[in-house]
Order: C-alpha cells, then structure tokens, then sequence
C-alpha cells in the first residue's frame, strides 16, 4: 500500500514537472515577433507641434521572455504651451504568441490604452484578436484587432484596433524598428479627426512593393454639407468647388492635415514644423523654402476635405479643398493638389500647387 502511495506521489511529481516544464516552454518569445522590436533609437514627427525621440533601448531575457525597453522624451512645441520636455517609458513584450506594449509617462498622441497586444501570431492579413484593456479616463475597454496588410516579404504589417463606441487606432510595424507609423482618432467638438506620429525611418527602396493600387481604399461619394460653408463676411471665389468628398488611407489623411496646420506657424516664422512633412531637394521643400515669411498673416486654418485620389507612376495625387480664416471671421477656399511619396510605406509630401 505504501509503494502505491509513493508511486503515485512521484508520478504527480512527474506530471506537475512536466507541465510547468511545458508551460515555460510555451511562454519563449517567438523569433517571428521578436523581429519587431526595435534595435536602433528613432526620432518621430507629430501632428501640429508635437513630436517625440527615443534616447535609449535595452533587450531585457527573463525566462527566455525578450522586452524591449524603450525611453525617450515628448516635446510640445505649441505656440502658447510650455515647450517642456517629458518623459516616457515604452515596454515591447514578445510571448510565445503576442507582441504586447505597455506605456507609461507623458502620452500626447499616443494611445489612449495603458497596454495594447500590438501582434498575435499567426501573422495573416485579416487576422483579429480581441484584448481587454483599460483607457486614459480608467475604464476598461474591449478592442478589437485586425491585420490589414502584410507587406515587404512580412517585413511591414498594418493593424487596426477598435472599439464598439467607435474608436480606432492604427499602427504600422517593421522590423528591426516597431512602430513606425501610429494615428488615433481624436473628438473635437463633435468632429472626428485622426492626430498620430510617423518615424524618420525610411524602407529601404528595394523592399518597396511595385503595386501602389493595393493600398487605396475605395472612395465613397458623400456630398459635403455646404449650408454650413456660406457663412456670413465668407469670401466669394470665383471658381466652383466640388460637393463630393472621398475616403482616403488615413495616412494621408494625416499627412496632409498635419502639412495645412503646420502652414500658417511657418509663414509667421513661429516654427519651422512644416518641414517634417517633406525631404530636401524635392518640389515642395524648394516651394516652402522660397516662401517670404512674416510675422503677420491674419489667417488661420480651419479645415479640409479631399475630393479626387489617382496614382501616377509611384507617386499618389490628392486634390482637396482647404478653408482658411481670416481676422474678420470671413473664409478663404482653394483647391490643392499634393503629390504624395514614399506613398506605400512612409508618405510625404513632394509636391503641392495650388489649382485655378
């Protein structure tokens, strides 16, 4: 009877070992996400005034557990704030099946979740994942993630999170760098906009795919409420403007809002933030280079909306129209057209002119 006893103690033993055992083995991070870590500082530019650096990177291994630890400063440049640094702690966690980010510290553009489960594996477009977390505000929110787009040979991957009361985030992810590309939606007087932050990180030409038509989203024709363009003291242009406006990648949606809000601090001479959106040696930094800045301007953007995408070559063409006001409350409108590069992976804006 006592053997029995013994046995059956070792056996437990045994079992409870070997499941531990198993259970350690299944926590290892996997190589397919640890790729994604960064390895190498970046410096990000941000809509309007805002943009952030990352000053120091450590790899810490617990239990075979890989996390990146990421800290760096925010910095505001927004005219009538602090213009104070702030600091900010970013953890990548690589489990056996998740890559995990926790972030604490000075948030500005960040994500409005305390920890969010960027990637879980298997890494397939369409892929979702549900994860329950909690907001800015401390209250617990379920969000919905899925995989948009895998590109660059599983190189880059695009996810959108989202929440049942509308909210959305989007990231884009390459290896060797993590989050390169990050925009949220953000409420202002109950109008929706996106704000977010774009690596100085450039995928290398040869990892560019050749098919820019993937990545356009189809447009819809949604006319524009123009009872609430007339407005009194509003200037009358001459020239007519389209009623219809187009959903486009929010990438570029965010690039060129954050270009028309930065117009006006540049040609004041208040912040030379307009040159974040765009390379040297291209059409649009000569433009904005020969522009004859001043301290006075009396206008000040308002909004603006796109009408008409095509691609021409490797090159995504945008026409919009903005709205400008003026020190008498009147309003100015001009249609645009940008010519957008790098447009597959990290846009800017090369080119820009006004259209008669």
């Amino acid at each position: 009877m006592r053997k029995i006893i013994i046995t059956a103690f070792l056996l437990s033993i045994i079992l409870l070992t070997g499941c531990e055992i198993e259970s350690t083995s299944m926590k290892v991070s996997d190589e397919n996400l640890i790729k994604f870590l960064p390895v190498l500082v970046d410096e990000f530019s941000g809509d309007g005034d805002y943009y952030h650096i990352s000053k120091n990177i450590e790899i810490e291994s617990s239990k075979d557990i890989k996390t990146a630890v990421i800290t760096g400063e925010v910095k505001n440049n927004f005219i009538g704030g602090t213009g104070a640094e702030y600091n900010y702690t970013m953890r990548l966690t690589v489990t056996d099946e998740a890559l995990v980010q926790t972030y604490s510290g000075s948030r500005l553009n960040e994500s409005d979740f305390d920890e969010v489960v960027l990637l879980k594996l298997p890494l397939e477009i369409n892929r979702s994942w549900t994860f329950t977390t909690q907001n800015k505000a401390g209250q617990k929110q379920k969000v919905t993630a899925t995989i948009q787009d895998i590109f660059n040979s599983g190189k880059g991957v695009k996810v959108r999170y989202e929440t049942k009361d509308g909210y959305f985030e989007e990231r884009t992810l390459y290896e060797g760098h993590g989050v390169v590309d990050f925009v949220r939606q953000v409420m202002y007087k109950d109008e929706s906009s996106v704000t977010g932050y774009h690596s100085a990180f450039k995928i290398p030409s040869s990892d560019l795919g050749d098919d820019l038509s993937a990545i356009i989203e189809p447009s819809s024709n949604n006319e524009v409420n123009t009872s609430t363009e007339n407005t009194d003291g509003e200037e009358e242009n001459e020239q007519e403007f389209p009623l219809k406006v187009i959903e486009i990648p929010v990438a570029y949606y965010n690039l060129i809002l954050g270009f028309e809000q930065a117009w006006v601090n540049y040609i004041t001479n208040e912040s030379d933030d307009l040159l974040k959106f765009v390379d040297v040696d291209t059409p649009a930094y000569i433009k904005i280079d020969a522009v004859e800045r001043t301290a006075e301007t009396g206008m000040s953007f308002v909004k603006y909306y796109p009408y008409e995408l095509s691609i021409d070559g490797d090159f995504i063409i945008i026409n919009i129209v903005e709205t400008f006001s003026t020190e008498e409350n009147s309003n100015i409108k001009n249609k645009v057209s940008y010519t957008i590069s790098n447009a597959a992976t990290l846009p800017k804006i090369y080119d820009f002119e006004v259209i008669k």
